[in-house]
């Protein structure tokens, strides 16, 4: 499989999606906006496969983002996130949403 012709292999990217973080720009409004913004980032190195780390809201998004492309993600790691989705009744203290 050929590399990224921008980053060396075994890189290791740190990304903020558009609004958040450091990176400039309108957040998305929701997990789905999330996901979109990741994908033209990927695309613009030129990644052929990737060993994605989400961390909080961002694992919410990784988990979105894995279905949208399978064929790029060979591994996903969630970190200090929920599943996702609204919040159930008798969810209080669970540190889920």
């Amino acid at each position: 499989m050929p590399h990224s012709p921008v980053l060396a292999p075994g890189s290791i990217v740190v990304f903020d999606n558009r609004g958040t973080g450091a990176s400039t720009g309108t957040p998305p409004a929701g997990v789905d906006g999330l996901v979109e913004g990741a994908l033209p980032f990927t695309r613009s190195l030129g990644l052929y496969a990737i060993d994605l780390l989400g961390w909080v809201m961002g694992g919410v998004a990784a988990q979105g983002r894995a279905p949208a492309q399978p064929f790029l993600i060979r591994r996903l790691v969630r970190a200090g996130s929920s599943p996702g989705g609204p919040a159930r009744a008798g969810d209080e203290g669970s540190g889920r949403p």
